[in-house]
């Protein structure tokens, strides 16, 4: 009786260790966006390689690739077009096109029509991916799963969508689980998507600096917006 009770003792105790370890397991584990975006709420910031994004429910789509770096905490964006030798850093005050090549740098406001629509879709982007950082473990948003060939390519698809609000986002992962594109959508159904060749959180700052060096153009391009009208003249308009 006793080795019975013993045997039953250490079934019960072994069934109990097994429970835990299952349940320990199935709370460390995620979905492959809860780790991309617990990294990024830890770190604050990710750089991606964008090969072509769309915005503004597809009005506005663009195949030219740049690397984007994105710090959540300070509220930068720094757009690199490196095959071009510009770039376009955003700030919660303004906006700076770079010329790497002439030295050189044109800062707009925020508020110059000008730039509309990097404008519209910084900001859009910036309110959508921060309401899943905030949420790393997506507690606020319902998963669905599926494999779809996406841009000739079997993918995994997860699908979050809000339980209360409208904002979702679509995370799409190739063969080798690497994200390959993300398409997020606010509560008015406004969209904005990229499609991805790398990943990280890993980068330096300075990237967001402008060399000491670099000569403001922003008073020249201001001359320029004044005298060219009266002559006719159409103001230029920087094309990526």
């Amino acid at each position: 009786m006793k080795n019975t009770r013993k045997i039953t003792a250490l079934v019960l105790a072994l069934v109990m260790a097994f429970s835990f370890s299952l349940t320990v397991f199935a709370q460390s584990s995620g979905s492959r966006t809860e780790q991309i975006l617990s990294s990024v709420s830890q770190a604050g910031r990710f750089k991606a390689s964008v090969t072509s994004f769309s915005y503004n429910s597809g009005n506005v789509t663009n195949n030219i690739k740049f690397d984007i770096y994105d710090d959540l905490k300070a509220d930068k964006i720094l757009c690199d077009f490196t095959d071009k030798n510009i770039k376009v850093l955003y700030s919660d005050s303004s906006i700076s096109v770079i010329f790497s090549q002439f030295f050189s740098y044109l800062t707009f406001s925020l508020t110059d029509v000008t730039f509309a629509p990097v404008i519209g879709g910084v900001k859009l982007f910036q309110k959508t991916f921060k309401s899943f950082v905030d949420d790393p473990t997506l507690s606020a948003f319902t998963l669905t799963t599926s494999s779809v060939v996406r841009n000739g390519r079997n993918c995994t698809l997860e699908y979050y969508k809000g339980n209360v609000v409208g904002t979702s986002g679509s995370f799409y992962y190739d063969e080798t689980g690497r994200l390959c594109e993300i398409l997020l959508s606010d509560n008015v159904g406004e969209y904005i998507g990229f499609t991805l060749s790398d990943f990280t959180t890993a980068f330096d700052s300075s990237v967001f600096s402008i060399p000491l060096y670099y000569f403001n153009l922003s008073l020249f391009w201001k001359i320029l917006q004044m005298i060219l009208p009266m002559l006719g003249v159409s103001i230029p308009f920087i094309t990526l």
